[in-house]
């Protein structure tokens, strides 16, 4: 499992800076679809990874995902 600061750190080069999930994944070592799930965890819910009780943790810049 990666962290939740390495996960953040990949949705910000492809929130922010609107590198593709590709590009992202291949800077990372990790897949596309990898970096994707991610973003779209994110996007529903605000947070980056959730935690063993089932809660998440990690919110950062919720305020990113308003449309």
């Amino acid at each position: 499992m990666y962290s939740a600061t390495f996960r953040w750190r990949a949705i910000t080069l492809h929130y922010a800076y609107s590198i593709a999930c590709e590009q992202v994944g291949r800077i990372f070592g990790v897949s596309g679809r990898t970096v994707r799930r991610w973003y779209k965890y994110f996007k529903s819910s605000g947070h980056v990874i959730p935690d063993k009780s089932g809660s998440t943790t990690l919110n950062c810049c919720h305020s990113m995902v308003a449309t």
